[in-house]
């Protein structure tokens, strides 16, 4: 069947040009379509951005950094008693000068937001101020070299005014700390060593009175009493020697009296062996006595136990060579006879002597025996004490020194050697307020308004499909056009006065009948 005059077959076409093209038409059509909406939008976006431009408080933002200067002499060499790192003091810094009583003690100074304190309070005000205030730090690996502090408000010298108060307080909380490190560290140091001091003379006290206690007994006088205890050996081998031998001598000394008063003519065979002229006994004795006291004397001082010992012995000796009895009397008849009763007094009066000069040597002996076998232990207890003075000692020494740093550091803060804050760039007097300028809020809102516009439109096309060429249909259906007929509507409304079912009875039935025909020709 034939198509309608007016009407063209249309078919898809791949050009990109023509694409674009169609998209534009497509755009410029829905924007055609839904004018009053994307205007009303429009209009919207302007209010709100003019209302927001209009309502925006203008705050003027001042800042100033501080820059943390480190020690200037090494740690080496001065170690400082502050403790902590730069962080930690700053965060500490920090919540004090954001503090509710230092942040008061400011709006009171400048009074700052009369207003909203009649109507807020002091509580809202202060959480304002403390948004308004920024801190930030700046540095590298961890470590703190600067730190800025900034604070918004409607006036720029007011900002500026504030921001330097800030700065300020930073400034007076570092000395603050820094001398209450100091002072604590001193006042600590100066107890300890007081308490360190105590307990160092306490020890040293006891350590003496040890050692004046077990005066040789210690380990330091081992090698003493061992040469003592040799000494004393020989000497109480030399006493029973001399005792023997005056024992030997009194019982052959006795054997020739009796042999002599039962046969006098015997005295001259045994005259020889008792009266041969040998030296006193008790002046050896006395010459061995002078001659370790002499070597002894050489190597200890007169307080030494050994030396007294021997001085008295000597000194026993001596009186008793002193009072030694002599023969008195009317001399007997035969002078040899005489000779041998007084030689056997004479060595029954050195028996005692000798005898208590045995019974000493084997006291001390016993003495110094008891002595070496205590010595391990007071060797342990000794150590123990002095290993005790020496922590304690060292304890102290190290106290001094840390007393020393401190002055050292106290001194390098107030020559301002130490680490210190110094004002890098003071505050500024800020000419532009911060945020965005109200001319691009107002373009923001004609930019949104605009875009929500077109976007509600093209959201309305996709949920109401509408086929408005007939291209749409052809892409929908897969199918070739063979005619378009106008909106029914449209024509119908052209003329107002035509009833339907009038304008129905006025169509010719060829007419109808030929229309019927195209609509049939169409569908196949």
């Amino acid at each position: 069947m034939g198509s309608m005059s007016g009407t063209t077959a249309s078919h898809t076409n791949t050009d990109p040009a023509l694409v674009i093209k169609k998209y534009l038409n497509d755009f410029w059509d829905m924007a055609i379509r839904r004018k009053w909406l994307i205007l009303g939008f429009v209009f919207l976006g302007i209010a709100i951005g003019g209302t927001l431009a209009w309502l925006k408080v203008d705050l003027y933002r001042s800042e100033t950094v501080i820059l943390i200067e480190q020690q200037k002499i090494p740690e080496k060499y001065v170690t400082s008693v502050v403790g902590g790192s730069t962080a930690d003091r700053v965060s500490t810094m920090t919540q004090q000068v954001l503090s509710r009583t230092s942040l008061l003690k400011i709006i009171e100074e400048f009074h700052l937001y009369p207003e909203d304190i009649q109507n807020q309070g002091y509580e809202s005000v202060i959480e304002d101020l403390r948004e308004n205030i920024k801190i930030e730090t700046k540095g590298s690996g961890g470590q703190i070299e600067a730190f800025s502090i900034s604070f918004a408000h409607r006036e720029p010298m007011m900002a500026k005014k504030v921001t330097a108060k800030l700065a300020s307080q930073y400034m007076d909380e570092n000395i603050k700390i820094r001398e209450q490190f100091i002072e604590g560290a001193m006042e600590f140091l100066d107890q300890e060593l007081v308490s360190a001091k105590e307990a160092l003379d306490q020890k040293e006290k006891a350590l003496s009175e040890y050692r004046m206690k077990y005066v040789g007994e210690l380990p330091g006088q081992l090698e003493a009493n061992f040469r003592t205890l040799d000494r004393l050996q020989l000497e109480k081998t030399r006493i029973q020697e001399s005792m023997n031998s005056i024992n030997t001598r009194l019982d052959l000394l006795e054997k020739t009296i009796q042999d002599y008063e039962a046969n006098p003519g015997l005295a001259g065979k045994t005259q020889g062996l008792i009266l041969s002229g040998k030296t006193d006994p008790l002046s050896l004795r006395l010459q061995e006595l002078k001659r370790e006291l002499g070597k002894l004397s050489s190597e200890y001082r007169d307080s030494y136990p050994d030396i007294i010992t021997l001085k008295i012995q000597i000194k026993n000796l001596e009186q008793e060579m002193a009072d030694r009895p002599r023969v008195r009397g009317q001399a007997p008849s035969d002078p040899y006879l005489a000779e041998l009763m007084n030689t056997r007094k004479d060595l029954n009066s050195q028996l005692p002597a000798l005898k208590s000069q045995l019974a000493d040597v084997s006291k001390n002996m016993k003495d110094l025996e008891r002595r070496l076998e205590d010595t391990p232990h007071h060797e342990q207890e000794l150590l123990a004490l002095e290993r005790d003075y020496d922590n304690i000692q060292r304890h102290y020494q190290r106290l001094h020194e840390n007393r020393i740093n401190a002055r050292i550091s106290e001194n390098l803060d107030k020559r301002q050697k130490g680490e210190r804050f110094r004002i890098l760039d003071p505050a500024n007097l800020p000419t532009k307020p911060e945020g965005k300028p109200r001319e691009l809020i107002a373009v923001a809102g004609v930019i949104v308004g605009t875009g929500l516009g077109f976007g509600v439109a093209f959201l309305l096309d996709m949920l109401l499909p509408t086929f408005r060429r007939s291209e749409d249909a052809e892409v929908s259906l897969g199918l070739a056009t063979l005619a378009t007929i106008p909106s029914f509507k449209m024509a119908y409304e052209k003329s107002k006065k035509v009833v339907p079912s009038e304008l129905e009875s006025q169509v010719p039935e060829n007419g109808r009948n030929l229309a019927l025909s195209e609509s049939v020709d169409a569908l196949l």
